[in-house]
């Protein structure tokens, strides 16, 4: 995300100033605007809300220097919501991500994608609960262990939103229910039909306010490519789970392909 600067963002040439106590009200030449407190040089710095050219609240919390920096509200065209820290005019640091279907990931995040430790939870989804672990650049990535609704966990490592290499899937009890190799978001080997359908990962686990939703459409295909059957039964959610009773083994050179 390209930091936000109230400042240069090339509409001084139609600003109007308006004084409002001790703070003043700037409205651009696009039809935005910003209440709050100013610097020296007219920067909003301290608190302020800034306005879309909608008149939708676009940021609400601390400034400085012309940027949002501090703690403080954001809110996407979309329905997304961000409430925790900023660094430079994106969401950088702890905070608290609402997404539109309700979930909220908790943790931290950098130039305004989730990036560092954090904790995704689910608020619609049949079979998924939580996951708790590690993203990059807005992909889970690194380890991690995913809770189901139904009491069990999967414990993995994540590459690029798809879990990818050893996993183990415990029930409720803490029992180990299956151990096995991930190959981009496909358990491989002999997998039990009721385990492959709850811990397959067709699109990656990834944080895209850009988009409507989180399938990313390339990795969609590539995952498709990597599919040899034809099963009809496919679940559409976030994390588009599916049916599939493969038991091939992959060649050697596939334990290290990484996923795209």
């Amino acid at each position: 995300m390209v930091p936000f600067n109230l400042v240069t963002v090339g509409l001084l040439t139609d600003l109007v100033v308006v004084c409002l106590g001790r703070g003043v009200s700037y409205n651009y030449g696009n039809g935005s605007y910003y209440e709050g407190f100013v610097d020296g040089w007219g920067r909003p710095s301290g608190h302020g809300k800034f306005y879309s050219d909608q008149g939708d609240l676009t940021y609400n919390g601390s400034f400085s220097g012309g940027l949002f920096n501090g703690t403080g509200e954001w809110f996407s065209t979309n329905g997304h919501k961000y409430q925790g820290e900023f660094l430079d005019g994106a969401a950088s640091g702890l905070g608290t991500w609402f997404t539109p279907t309700g979930d909220t990931i908790y943790g931290e995040f950098r130039d305004h994608k989730l990036h560092g430790d954090a904790t995704w939870s689910f608020k619609h989804s049949r079979t998924l609960l939580k996951m708790i672990g590690q993203f990059r650049y807005g992909y889970a990535n690194g380890t991690g262990t995913v809770f189901f609704t139904d009491g069990s966990r999967l414990k993995t490592r994540f590459q690029k939103g798809y879990p990818h290499g050893i996993g183990q899937l415990f029930d409720g009890s803490d029992q180990l229910v299956w151990e096995g190799l991930y190959l981009c978001g496909r358990p491989n080997g002999v997998v039990p039909e009721d385990v492959f359908q709850l811990i397959y990962f067709k699109n990656p686990l990834r944080l895209n306010y850009k988009e409507e939703d989180y399938v990313d459409e390339l990795a969609e295909e590539l995952t498709s490519l990597l599919m040899h059957d034809s099963n009809p039964d496919l679940r559409t959610n976030n994390l588009g789970l599916r049916t599939n009773s493969l038991g091939s083994r992959p060649a050697l050179n596939e334990l290290f392909y990484k996923c795209m």
